[in-house]
């Protein structure tokens, strides 16, 4: 198996695609810690972003309907 992953290593992949290599032990270990690392990322921003504040009007889908009411277009 040793010899295997020299091959690979050694053959035309380049960039990230050197890094992020499936048929390596080290390949697949890159992308389990970048997929941890999203993950991590996802729950702190969503664990530390400012709650929305609570809106001011209630029945705000009502003027949403009539916005569209507003514009100059023909009778059908």
């Amino acid at each position: 198996m040793m010899s295997h992953e020299k091959d690979t290593e050694s053959s035309s992949l380049k960039g990230i695609g050197k890094i992020f290599n499936g048929r390596t032990i080290k390949g697949r270990a890159h992308v389990s810690m970048a997929t941890y690392a999203v993950i991590g990322g996802l729950i702190y921003y969503f664990m530390t972003k400012p709650p929305r504040p609570p809106s001011d009007t209630k029945g705000e889908e009502d003027d949403e309907c009539l916005k569209f009411s507003s514009y100059n277009l023909p009778p059908l």
